[in-house]
């Protein structure tokens, strides 16, 4: 047996206190002078005997509380060793889903199956499987966890589902990646013009991903009857695609005087990214002492010197850093952004000025969500190959019981118990 919190037991010290209590209760004697004692009869050696012992039992109920409480607060708990395996089989989910895909299978043993998802729980062939796409190297990681010297992972490699740093485990794991020929070809999103619905679709593939934006004049869409989704022919049959309004973007820039050709190469840039995503963006100019367009614009620029204002829009600050490694950084908040060099032609053209400022725009963010959803590019097994610790040793699987739930019951039975037996003896 162990303890989660061993330093709760130095509350047994507690136990000294009813030990105390009751030797100092039993010299307290009380005297009664009488005159004689012709009628006082002489006590039974057995009813003086009884009274010891339930004194004494009393005593044991108040430390048994104590010690019960202590241990409770101590969080005991009942380990055993996990028989090892030799090998785990690790699947992922979207291979079970189907019976073509479990087909595939039948030679791997029955014994040491394990779904590739959080708390790797084992598979049988009768187990519901539910698809999704894990998160590959955060799950490598877990794999301590199981009871086996090696593990064997049968995966489609997806690529979004690399994220991170690659990890560096105490286990050997043999990825095995499944050719996939799933694809996808749908139509995603959809925005409203003005006489006119865009269509964004998605194709993709083991090794593809692309979109397409198909225009579709008013009169040729069909609508659903709340008129907010559009209806489309796909694969599966008629989709039901959420209508976007055509949004305005404005965008605020503060310029001091000295910082013109700043203002300039940002302009510009702003200026073909809204032609080239085809988005209506309002730019305004002012200098920085006016505020009232804060409230009211999707984006700041603030070229100047000057203390900018607390503002919710995402913000491009002015700020050089010769230390930093890109031409806009990420600033003190979440929507706080900071460019770092003074822009001229050499910095626009060599340093990928219009990708970092349509980053940091994002204007198809929405588009780009839902297309990421569709993605299925994959990676080789030696792309997803972790790395092995040098010092890799065995480590037991342990499996934990918590009874601290029958512990309690048993302190509220000794708590009655000592009620009863106090209120008898009137201690």
């Amino acid at each position: 047996m162990t303890f989660l919190q061993p330093s709760y037991l130095w509350g047994l010290l507690a136990l000294a206190i009813p030990i105390a209590i009751h030797f100092w209760s039993r010299k307290k004697v009380q005297t009664i002078k009488v005159g004689s004692t012709q009628f006082i009869t002489q006590t039974k050696s057995k009813q003086s005997k009884s009274i010891q012992i339930n004194e004494w039992w009393l005593l044991l109920l108040r430390c048994l509380i104590i010690a019960l409480l202590v241990g409770i607060l101590a969080a005991p708990q009942i380990t055993t060793t996990v028989p090892r395996q030799d090998v785990a089989y690790v699947f992922e989910p979207s291979l079970l889903a189907t019976a073509e895909g479990r087909a595939r299978f039948e030679q791997i043993p029955q014994e040491g199956r394990y779904l590739f998802t959080e708390g790797f729980p084992e598979w049988e062939e009768d187990s519901p499987v539910e698809e999704g796409i894990p998160h590959y190297w955060q799950l490598a990681r877990e794999m301590e966890q199981l009871a086996a010297d090696n593990v064997v992972v049968f995966t489609y490699a997806f690529a979004k589902a690399v994220k991170g740093k690659r990890p560096t485990v105490h286990k050997n794991i043999t990825w095995i990646t499944v050719d996939t020929e799933k694809t996808v070809s749908e139509p995603v999103w959809t925005r409203v013009k003005k006489d006119s619905v865009e269509v964004v679709a998605v194709y993709s593939d083991a090794t593809t991903l692309s979109f397409s934006k198909t225009t579709i004049a008013e009169n040729e869409i069909r609508r659903n009857a709340s008129q907010d989704s559009l209806e489309v022919n796909t694969e599966n049959g008629v989709a039901q695609i959420p209508l976007y309004p055509e949004k305005k973007v404005k965008v605020v820039m503060m310029v001091d005087d000295g910082l013109e050709t700043q203002s300039i190469f940002v302009e510009l840039g702003i200026k073909a990214i809204a032609s080239y995503t085809q988005t209506d963006i309002i730019i305004e100019k002012s200098a920085p002492s006016a505020e009232k367009a804060f409230a009211e614009s999707d984006y700041i620029v603030w070229l100047s010197d000057a203390v900018m204002p607390e503002t919710t829009a995402k913000t491009l600050r002015y700020r050089q850093d010769i230390l930093a490694h890109r031409l806009i950084e990420p600033g003190t908040s979440r929507t706080d952004f900071i460019l770092t060099k003074e822009l001229n032609t050499k910095v626009v053209l060599e340093e990928d000025w219009m990708g970092h400022l349509l980053r940091w725009l994002t204007l198809d963010k929405d588009v780009f969500g839902q297309v990421q959803k569709e993605d299925l590019r994959t990676i080789s097994s030696e792309q997803l190959q972790t790395k092995v610790a040098l010092n890799t040793k065995t480590i037991p699987k342990i499996a934990a019981a918590d009874f601290s739930g029958w512990l309690w019951m048993v302190l509220l039975f000794l708590m009655v118990g000592e009620r009863i037996v106090a209120s008898i003896r009137k201690q």
